[in-house]
């Protein structure tokens, strides 16, 4: 995966590859992380995401 480019790991966040990695020994940084809406909606006692 060349340096740069960005990936999304579910529900995690969006990374991107390191220029420290090598083959079969990826790195990658973390660019944006998600929101947990739901965890936020639990804790309020609510369950629907309307």
């Amino acid at each position: 995966m060349p340096v740069g480019e960005t990936v999304q790991f579910e529900r995690l966040g969006y990374f991107t590859p390191d220029p420290d990695s090598a083959p079969g020994r990826p790195v990658f940084n973390r660019t944006l992380t998600l929101r947990d809406t739901w965890a936020r909606l639990q804790a309020q006692g609510r369950h629907d995401t309307r």
